[in-house]
């Protein structure tokens, strides 16, 4: 895995593709993460009451579609293309961004 110091040398075409690409990838994190908690609420977490297990639903699925999107950016990110480790670094924060709203979002709401 790459260093951080490599990740701060990385060519200003990578940075031009993560800042354009950011705003498109945060949408495919986001319907990742809706398809998780789609999938999720079928069978592990189906309930058959009212607000019964909420919490715990949408944190599961946050964590799932962040450790989704970090394995996915961990694999462009040592590609030798510079467009698709801009790419990778566009993953890796529309994950974390997607990470602490849900968290923030789930523990407002359910909590």
């Amino acid at each position: 895995m790459p260093s951080l110091a490599r990740v701060r040398d990385l060519h200003a075409r990578a940075w031009s593709t993560a800042t354009w690409s950011a705003p498109f990838v945060v949408q495919l994190v986001l319907a990742a993460l809706a398809t998780i908690m789609w999938l999720l609420s079928k069978w592990p977490f189906a309930t058959h009451r009212g607000y019964g297990g909420e919490l715990a639903w949408t944190l599961t699925a946050v964590v799932i579609s962040t450790l989704v999107s970090l394995a996915i950016s961990g694999a462009l990110l040592t590609s030798p293309s510079s467009r698709r480790r801009g790419l990778s670094l566009s993953i890796a924060g529309s994950s974390a961004v997607v990470l602490i709203g849900g968290v923030i979002w789930a523990l407002c709401v359910y909590h």
